[in-house]
């Protein structure tokens, strides 16, 4: 191994990651074209029901926990390029949302009873997995659905400056595939 080089999953997720943002950028620009605002784009992504192919495709193949992070970034790149940059518009990775969550966890804090609060949330990168981490650790519990959704609702919390990306974080995480138990997540736009 050579002293400085990426870390071998790294290097494997490099090519991929850049193949994925090209293949987003080429969507975004065909999307741009249309009369939905960014928002709208996004949620028709998130409810499956946007009628472009090549979009529906990209979307679909997606590993559960990284669709919200690509989500995100096809918002950002929705939007003007000017608004973008004054927001700072870029979200965390997927495996480096885990990392960190991961390491919290290790130094103590108790996803589901510490309160949590993500103070750039609009691209759910941290929100979405603490829900699942959340409600997968109720449903091993056996704890009921309203007890999980009331556990989410008092210890997570999001802040966004952006109107889009707070509604955006909020609709990510009502979609964790478990069984319906996000019905209803509130994220607070400045």
């Amino acid at each position: 191994m050579r002293v400085g080089s990426k870390p071998e999953s790294e290097q494997e997720q490099t090519p991929t990651l850049n193949r994925r943002l090209r293949d987003l950028r080429h969507i975004a620009s065909m999307l741009k074209r249309t009369r939905m605002t960014p928002l709208q784009v996004c949620e028709a992504i998130i409810e499956k029901r946007l009628a472009d192919r090549e979009a529906r495709t990209f979307f679909s193949g997606l590993p559960d926990d990284e669709r919200h992070y690509w989500i995100a970034s096809l918002y950002a790149l929705l939007m003007p390029k000017a608004r973008r940059r004054l927001l700072a518009a870029y979200f965390t990775p997927p495996h480096l949302a885990h990392y960190a969550i991961d390491a919290v966890v290790q130094a103590g804090i108790k996803p589901g009873q510490h309160r949590i609060l993500d103070p750039a949330s609009g691209g759910a990168a941290f929100l979405v997995p603490l829900a699942a981490r959340i409600a997968a650790q109720g449903h091993q519990r056996g704890a009921r659905a309203k007890t999980i959704l009331q556990s989410i609702n008092d210890t997570l919390h999001g802040v966004e400056i952006d109107a889009g990306l707070a509604k955006l974080s909020q609709a990510s995480v009502r979609r964790i595939p478990d069984d319906g138990v996000i019905e209803r997540f509130e994220t607070v736009q400045l």
